[in-house]
């Protein structure tokens, strides 16, 4: 987060506006998400503390409404029923404390869980008032909510068929009327349906992580024995119902919790008994025609849960989206209210209540016990192998970790080696082993992860400047040109890339080229120093002396280090301002800084 150019300022005009154009037709468009970080940030700074509290008080107040709704549905099927509060309030703390909430709410970045459910369980809400005042007014804030929902995760697109579920739930008659009173619905329906790239161009397709497509060429880890022969119409159509059983019966006993979990191990443990799912499907199925008009509860329940998993089951079922504990936050509320409805009905008191004080604890300690990993990704990703044992995702993660935060590049080397043994192919081990090996100054082995890299996917930017960079460090000028030209000939504004090339220009003597591709660089807040530093050093070469004052002076700004201020004395020297240039060379010595003797003669001291 506090990398990301539109949370921090670091876009061109309003930070609002480029929320909203983030991600824009994609899955992953959220820009209500990045509207509360923003007024966070403006308000606060990147206070980290912030951020957590808040997601925090957005999933009490999601428990809340949890509370409200159950004792409305409760009331509406047994309106009598002395049991309402304790079902409606033991379903508000389950849905608190259960240890599956931990991901969404420890996780600031997971704000989308919360926020999106927020305005789900308000629509719902509302919905609830129109089916009881019967007015048609409520529609609109229903509608509303539907937008707000949607604007905040993809996942709220379902809520259109979860208010049919509900008037199901009331026990309305369907006629024509049901269908046509929702058509306030349309509009968000449309309009998100546009943003998210299904209708009018865009992906049309569920945003994947660029690690899980690194890792996609291993057929061995990501396309288990059991369903690699099978078509793939049929192996979506089993993992889904696979999946679907795992999410409800992890749910129910949270056990071996992680970030990740390894779908292919799971998948090749599972083995020919993975063709039963269906069959378990259609099995539930059957139970929700036979107990349609005699258990609400279980039916609500039962729909709920897959209506608001669908989306999720879709997405590619092997990788790092396997069975994350995250997109069970919404779904797991009516199952939590079928266990409390349960629990409270068919026990009695004596029972019911040792019961819920027993699945009470075991959930809240559960959930204590989990937020005690989610301090830093060592923490995080060292849990995930000490429960699942080696896997391409968390051993890369920990490589990227402990090279880019904690500045380890030799422990970030036994990471990757290790994520490479297991899977040698993986194609984010590779990239991020090129960059440690070149930390560590050993670039023929940097530049041989990067070629392989290149090998298997040709148009990899990373991979293009890994050796563009490998090669310049090997004084190979040549042929570190070469990768950089084909960079920019496929992202012609990368950053990286043009800050890169033009300290390559600089480097070989082309000043002309290096002011060229360093200035085209348009927006000032991304730039490096030491961009700005060689921009000064260009511009000084081809003795423009006022650009290049100029840009030393911005690289003085954002680092005022000893380099910076000595080239700061030579161009002041060279523009006639020898005085200028002696203090600066005085105020260096006087912080013992070194200066070349050659020079200090020639300023006279």
């Amino acid at each position: 987060m506090i990398k990301n150019d539109v949370i921090t300022g670091n876009v061109e005009g309003s930070r609002i506006a480029a929320a909203f154009k983030k991600d824009l037709r994609t899955t992953d468009f959220k820009p209500l998400v990045y509207v509360t970080w923003i007024i966070e940030n403006k308000l606060f700074g990147m206070n980290p503390r912030i951020f957590h509290l808040d997601n925090l008080l957005i999933h009490l107040l999601n428990s809340f409404l949890v509370f409200l709704i159950v004792e409305i549905l409760v009331k509406r099927i047994t309106p009598d029923n002395k049991s309402t509060l304790y079902i409606a309030f033991f379903t508000a703390l389950l849905f608190a404390i259960h240890p599956f909430k931990v991901e969404s709410v420890a996780w600031a970045v997971e704000r989308k869980d919360v926020l999106f459910s927020l305005f789900y369980f308000t629509g719902i809400l509302f919905y609830l008032k129109y089916l009881s005042k019967g007015k048609f007014f409520w529609m609109w804030p229903v509608a509303l909510c539907y937008l707000l929902s949607c604007l905040s995760k993809a996942q709220g697109i379902t809520f259109i068929a979860v208010i049919f579920l509900l008037d199901y739930f009331w026990k309305r008659e369907w006629n024509q009327k049901i269908f046509t009173e929702k058509w306030p619905m349309l509009f968000p329906l449309l309009i998100v349906l546009a943003m998210f790239g299904f209708i009018g161009g865009g992906t049309s397709g569920f945003v994947v992580s660029s690690n899980v497509d690194y890792a996609k060429n291993d057929s061995l880890v990501y396309d288990p024995a059991n369903i690699s022969s099978l078509p793939e119409l049929y192996k979506l159509f089993l993992l889904m119902n696979f999946r679907f059983w795992l999410f409800l019966i992890h749910f129910l006993l949270p056990v071996k919790m992680a970030l990740v979990y390894p779908g292919f191990k799971i998948i090749k443990a599972a083995g020919t008994t993975i063709h039963l799912f269906p069959i378990l499907t259609a099995g539930l199925l059957f139970l929700v025609i036979k107990y349609f008009k005699k258990f609400p509860v279980f039916v609500f329940a039962a729909l709920f849960s897959g209506i608001t998993l669908l989306p999720v089951l879709v997405l590619p079922g092997t990788g790092s989206n396997f069975l994350s504990d995250r997109y069970m936050y919404l779904p797991s509320f009516s199952f939590i209210f079928l266990i409390s409805y349960f629990i409270i009905e068919k026990l009695n008191s004596q029972r019911m209540l040792m019961t819920m004080g027993v699945l009470t604890l075991f959930y809240f300690f559960s959930a204590f016990s989990r937020t005690s990993v989610w301090k830093n990704d060592a923490l995080i990703w060292e849990d995930n192998l000490a429960k699942y044992g080696d896997d391409v995702y968390p051993l890369n993660n920990l490589g990227r970790y402990y090279a880019k935060e904690l500045n380890n590049p030799q422990k970030a080397l036994d990471y990757l080696n290790r994520s490479m043994a297991y899977s040698p192919n993986n194609m984010g081990a590779l990239l991020f082993r090129g960059n440690v090996y070149g930390m560590l100054g050993k670039d023929d082995l940097s530049i041989l992860d990067f070629q392989k890299a290149s090998e298997q996917s040709p148009e990899n930017i990373d991979a293009m400047i890994g050796l563009a960079i490998g090669y310049a460090k090997k004084g190979r000028n040549d042929l570190a040109l070469e990768y950089f030209k084909k960079a920019t000939g496929i992202e012609p504004e990368n950053i990286t890339v043009l800050q890169n090339l033009g300290i390559l220009y600089c480097n070989m003597g082309n000043y002309t080229e290096a002011v060229n591709t360093l200035t085209k660089i348009t927006n000032p807040d991304k730039v490096q120093p030491i961009v700005y530093y060689y921009l000064a050093i260009s511009y000084f070469n081809l003795s423009d002396y006022d650009n290049a004052d100029k840009s030393v002076d911005s690289a003085i700004k954002m680092d005022p280090s000893e380099d910076n201020y000595l080239l700061k004395s030579k161009i002041l020297f060279q523009s006639g301002n020898k005085q200028g240039a002696i203090e600066i060379v005085k105020y260096l010595l006087s912080k013992g800084f070194k200066i070349d003797n050659t020079y200090r003669s020639l300023l006279g001291i």
